[in-house]
Formats: C-alpha cells, structure tokens, sequence
C-alpha cells in the first residue's frame, strides 16, 4: 500500500502490479513467515526472493509509464498554433447556427412546416403531401422533433451538420441542382447559375464557386509515404469585366453569400450576364491556379507548423491537382 501510494504520488496516476494476483499472494506470504520465523534477526537480502521481483518488476512498470507519460506529453504543442488550425477547420465546415440555417431554408423552400419549440426545439411535420425524395433522402416518412444544439433529449434528434437527415438534405439539394431532367413535381432548390439584384452590392460582382483538390506527399527518413488527396470548396468573387477581374477578398466574398434579392431582372438580361461570364470562365483560369497554388503554399505551411509542434521530422510537399473545378457562377447586380 505504501508503495501503491509512493507512485501514485510521484507520477500523479496509479501503475498497477505487474504479474498475476497468484505473485502478490506468494510475496504476502513469505514476508510473514520470515517475520515469524526470523523476528530478532537481520534480514539478509535474498531472503525474500518473490517480494524483491514483485517489486522490481514494479518499479520498471513505473518507469516505463513514466517515460511514456514524458513521451506523449502535450506541454510542447502551442496552443496558439492548434487555436489557429482548429479555428479554420470549424470555418471550413461550418458551424451549429450555419447548419440550422441551411436546414431551415432547405425545408422552407420544400414546404415543409417547421415550429420553433421550447429548450430551442423545432418539430418538423412531415406528412403524404412531402416530396417522396425528400423524404427517402432524409430517411423518415414521420414528423420528429430536432435540435441544433446539445444536450437534447431522448425524443429529440441532434441535427449536427453529420447527422443523416442534415446530411439528407444536402443531398437532395445538390442532386436537384444537377439533375437536368426534374422529376414530376420536384422543383430544384438551387442552381448552379444564376444572376441576381441586391443591394448587398454597388456595383456589378462575379461569383464562382470553385473546388480545389490536393495532392499531399510526406517524405519521411527512409523513404516516403502514400500521398493524401485533400479537397476544399472556395467562393472566389470579383468585380470589373472577366478580362481584367478585380478580386475581392476572403472574408468579402463570404460575406456576398449572404446577399438578399431586392428585386426582379427580365430573363434575357439574366441568359445574357450569364452566357457572358460562362464563356469568360476560360479567361478566369491563369488567375484561379494562381490562387489555388497559394492555397497550397498555405495548406503545405499548416502541415509543416503541426508537424513541428509534435516534433516530427520530414519535409511536405503540396501539389495542385489541375483543372480547377467550377462548379457554380452567380452575378450580383447593384
């Protein structure tokens, strides 16, 4: 028990006996019988041959927990830098208000009620008149109650942004937009091309909605590894004439994303904004691998800055995997 008290004290968690319960016994065992049979003598050492090796194989299962503990400690991992990295992943993928209001819209435009409950519920009610995609999109032909946030009870569903029904709706979304052919009765929910007139802007902006895709090679001593393959969808804006694009900035064309409509353009003014900059795209391509090729200087920089934090050796290498995919082109009209 001492000893038991002397580890725990020392490494801050408990290291169990090494061996079987069958050792502790035997070592209990001989110490009282020495005791007994020797109370007025000297210990001599080997005299208590199972109690030396119960406790010397403890101490090096102490040591060993010892320098596993130093080996894995976190202390050297700045917090700093793993701020920074875990701040652009959440950013990347989204957060909870960010799925809630995708999930929202989604089923707005499906006709789908959906009813603000208490404890920041919402009951969703799904009933024949649903589209039937929809619903084996989602997997549930019956209402449920969800929410966005944790905790939440037994009969309420989280809706995280991997939760299946989130996960069913961006599905569905997605394969409307796509699907040339609609079937009967099922209007898409968004489209790949549009033209819109908002006051979010003062003059004439670009949209493209564009996905890069990496190659990663680690080289490590002794040879190299498999390459990762990493992809990432970037909204790309601009101003001014595809000729000579003005670019607009990260954080400028997020925001554009959020631009409300304000008013009605007459359809040949959208076929021809729209066929102007589709036909443009080929022009557009010099500067998007410019900045796909900075995003992978930057993706490269993320690597090299966690490897380091963790002390791990070799050299990252990003390549852009060409051609970049355009998978959207929106105009914003002032």
């Amino acid at each position: 028990l001492r000893k038991h008290k002397k580890i725990k004290s020392d490494l801050g968690i408990s290291v169990t006996v090494p061996g079987g319960s069958e050792d502790v016994i035997k070592a209990l065992f001989e110490g009282m019988v020495l005791r007994g049979d020797n109370a007025s003598q000297l210990m001599l050492p080997g005299m208590n041959p199972v109690k030396e090796k119960v406790h010397k194989d403890w101490e090096d299962a102490r040591e060993k927990e010892k320098k596993s503990r130093a080996r894995f400690a976190q202390r050297a991992i700045k917090t700093a830098e793993v701020k920074t990295e875990l701040d652009a992943i959440r950013e990347a993928i989204g957060a909870g208000p960010t799925v809630e209001q995708f999930a929202r819209d989604v089923l707005h435009l499906c006709k789908v009620p959906v009813a603000d409950k208490r404890d920041q519920c919402v009951q969703v009610d799904l009933s024949p008149q649903t589209s039937r995609a929809l619903r084996h999109a989602i997997g549930r032909d019956q209402s449920f109650k969800g929410r966005f946030d944790l905790p939440v009870q037994d009969d309420t569903l989280y809706l995280s942004r991997t939760s299946p029904i989130i996960e069913g709706l961006a599905c569905y979304t997605l394969e409307t937009a796509l699907d040339e052919v609609q079937a009967l009765g099922e209007a898409p929910l968004a489209r790949r091309c549009g033209v819109t007139k908002t006051s979010g802007v003062t003059e004439k902006t670009s949209i493209l909605i564009t996905r890069f895709r990496y190659q990663i090679h680690v080289k490590r001593r002794g040879g190299s590894e498999a390459p990762l393959l990493a992809e990432e969808i970037r909204t790309l804006a601009f101003t001014g004439s595809p000729e000579d694009p003005q670019w607009l900035t990260e954080e400028e064309s997020r925001v554009l994303l959020e631009a409300k409509p304000s008013g009605n353009i007459p359809p040949p003014v959208v076929k021809q904004q729209l066929t102007r900059l589709i036909d443009s795209v080929t022009d557009l391509r010099e500067p998007i691998d410019r900045i796909a090729a900075e995003r992978a200087d930057a993706l490269a920089d993320a690597h090299k800055r966690v490897r380091s934090s963790v002390k791990m050796t070799g050299t990252v290498k990003v390549d852009v995997m060409n051609p970049i995919d355009i998978l959207g082109c929106f105009i914003l009209m002032p």
